[in-house]
């Protein structure tokens, strides 16, 4: 189950012990920001920060109704940003 950082309704740290579950717990991070984003009007940007380490947040950059996927660190310049709908 997703942790939620201070910012809980805005922001959520996910730490994956388990990749088979990786798809699981972002879906349901997504879900649980979905009403925060479309009552701000953004979208949703999930950030791999670390291998174990994702960051789903609402973010003012983001298109409202997208979810928005990247990756951090020395490759992220390497990686294509992938947006995906809310619905």
């Amino acid at each position: 189950m997703p942790q939620p950082s201070t910012q809980a309704e805005f922001h959520l740290d996910i730490f994956v012990d388990n990749p088979e579950n990786l798809g699981l717990l972002l879906d349901q991070a997504v879900q649980r920001l979905i009403p925060a984003a479309l009552e701000r009007r953004q979208g949703i940007l999930v950030t791999q920060v670390f291998p174990d380490k994702y960051s789903v947040e609402v973010h003012e950059d983001v298109i409202c109704g997208v979810v928005q996927e990247r990756r951090s660190g020395p490759n992220a310049h390497k990686i294509q940003l992938q947006n995906t709908s809310m619905t």
